[in-house]
Protein backbone atom coordinates (compact mmCIF):
# COMPACT_ATOMS: atom_id res chain seq x y z
CA UNK A 1 0.00 0.00 0.00
CA UNK A 2 1.56 3.25 -0.92
CA UNK A 3 2.56 5.92 1.83
CA UNK A 4 0.85 9.46 0.63
CA UNK A 5 1.52 12.16 2.11
CA UNK A 6 0.70 16.17 1.63
CA UNK A 7 3.50 17.86 0.56
CA UNK A 8 4.22 19.45 4.23
CA UNK A 9 3.53 16.16 6.02
CA UNK A 10 6.02 14.42 3.72
CA UNK A 11 8.82 17.11 4.42
CA UNK A 12 8.44 16.66 7.85
CA UNK A 13 8.64 13.18 7.44
CA UNK A 14 11.89 13.05 5.54
CA UNK A 15 13.01 15.51 8.22
CA UNK A 16 12.62 13.15 11.12
CA UNK A 17 14.90 10.82 8.67
CA UNK A 18 17.32 12.83 8.83
CA UNK A 19 16.83 16.38 10.81
CA UNK A 20 20.10 17.86 9.03
CA UNK A 21 18.95 17.92 5.88
CA UNK A 22 18.22 20.71 3.97
CA UNK A 23 14.72 19.24 2.03
CA UNK A 24 12.33 21.59 2.05
CA UNK A 25 8.76 22.31 0.25
CA UNK A 26 10.48 24.68 -1.96
CA UNK A 27 12.93 21.91 -3.49
CA UNK A 28 9.62 19.22 -3.31
CA UNK A 29 7.39 21.26 -5.07
CA UNK A 30 10.56 22.09 -8.24
CA UNK A 31 10.58 18.37 -8.19
CA UNK A 32 7.02 18.01 -8.90
CA UNK A 33 6.90 20.64 -11.13
CA UNK A 34 9.72 19.39 -13.33
CA UNK A 35 7.76 15.63 -13.29
CA UNK A 36 10.41 14.37 -11.30
CA UNK A 37 8.19 13.20 -8.88
CA UNK A 38 4.88 11.94 -9.66
CA UNK A 39 1.95 13.13 -7.71
CA UNK A 40 -1.66 12.38 -6.86
CA UNK A 41 -4.52 15.74 -6.68
CA UNK A 42 -7.73 15.24 -4.94
CA UNK A 43 -9.30 18.70 -5.08
CA UNK A 44 -6.48 21.35 -3.53
CA UNK A 45 -4.47 18.91 -1.83
CA UNK A 46 -1.49 16.94 -3.80
CA UNK A 47 -0.20 13.97 -2.69
CA UNK A 48 3.35 12.54 -2.74
CA UNK A 49 4.45 8.82 -2.18
CA UNK A 50 7.12 8.46 0.22
CA UNK A 51 8.39 5.23 -0.93
CA UNK A 52 9.18 6.85 -4.82
CA UNK A 53 10.71 10.25 -2.85
CA UNK A 54 13.01 7.65 -0.49
CA UNK A 55 13.92 6.23 -3.46
CA UNK A 56 14.04 8.99 -5.66
CA UNK A 57 16.96 10.11 -3.58
CA UNK A 58 18.77 6.96 -2.71
CA UNK A 59 18.96 6.69 -6.88
CA UNK A 60 22.06 8.15 -8.55
CA UNK A 61 20.93 10.35 -11.43
CA UNK A 62 24.09 10.89 -13.48
CA UNK A 63 23.97 14.38 -11.30
CA UNK A 64 27.80 14.61 -10.55
CA UNK A 65 28.98 17.77 -8.28
CA UNK A 66 32.20 19.58 -9.27
CA UNK A 67 34.20 21.71 -7.18
CA UNK A 68 35.54 24.38 -9.35
CA UNK A 69 39.29 25.86 -8.08
CA UNK A 70 38.76 28.90 -9.94
CA UNK A 71 34.75 29.53 -9.36
CA UNK A 72 35.02 30.24 -13.28
CA UNK A 73 33.69 26.90 -15.46
CA UNK A 74 35.54 25.95 -18.55
CA UNK A 75 34.45 27.36 -21.93
CA UNK A 76 33.57 23.59 -22.95
CA UNK A 77 31.72 22.11 -19.68
CA UNK A 78 28.12 22.74 -20.25
CA UNK A 79 25.26 21.32 -17.60
CA UNK A 80 22.54 19.22 -18.71
CA UNK A 81 19.12 20.68 -19.02
CA UNK A 82 18.34 18.30 -15.74
CA UNK A 83 20.94 20.35 -13.74
CA UNK A 84 20.21 23.93 -15.14
CA UNK A 85 16.20 23.10 -14.17
CA UNK A 86 17.71 22.01 -10.64
CA UNK A 87 20.32 24.56 -9.75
Amino acid sequence: MARLRTLKNAVAEMKNQDPQSDFNLHLLRKLITLELIPVVRSGKKQFVDLDILENYFSADHGISVEKSVSGIRPVGAKQSNAQQKLF
